[in-house]
């Protein structure tokens, strides 16, 4: 194990925390509700790096993102989908608490590990796009199956691609 050393400036003593010690560290420092999803809280402490990477990301809106924005994706985050996680909250930045939020969680259903990495991808496709989740893939959700799947996930990046981000105002009325 690696292991970080923390200093208390009012004991001035030396205490040396294991990761798993430094994730619930930043779980409680961010105000993630511990109590309500512990096993959750026991899952995301033992990526405290992963955490810190999370927290310089999403700037000042990092509070939220432990508040509310995991929360709403809870079910969706397991050892497979947790590095898709990291990179779609480090590509959103300031805006992940709301993607995962608002835009994520509206396509929970559609979500499978099978299907996750297109997710990420569709994802890190649509740079300001916001919105872009929960006004268009619903639009195409009774479209969707196993045979479309890849078509409409090719379809998408390159339309959001194409657009330049205003993709979701070619769907609006």
């Amino acid at each position: 194990l690696c292991y970080k050393v923390k200093f208390l400036s009012i004991v001035n003593i030396c205490i040396i925390m294991s990761d798993i010690e430094r994730g619930y560290e930043i779980l409680h420092q961010y105000e993630f509700p511990v109590d309500a999803y512990p096993e959750l809280a026991d899952f995301l402490a033992q990526h405290p790096d992963d955490l810190v990477r999370m927290v310089e990301a999403s700037g000042d809106n990092s509070k939220q993102l432990f508040e509310s924005g995991i929360p709403a994706v809870k079910d969706l985050i397991n050892d497979s989908t947790w590095p898709g996680f990291v990179s779609i909250v480090e590509f959103w930045g300031d805006y992940s608490v709301n993607f995962l939020v608002y835009d994520l969680s509206c396509v929970k259903d559609l979500i499978t590990e099978e299907r996750w990495p297109d997710f990420v991808r569709m994802a890190e496709a649509g740079n300001n796009s916001p919105g872009l989740f929960r006004h268009v893939i619903p639009l195409f959700k009774d479209l969707i199956n196993e045979r479309t799947w890849s078509m409409f996930v090719d379809g998408f990046i390159r339309m959001v691609k194409a657009t330049g981000g205003f993709s979701r105002d070619l769907f609006d009325s």
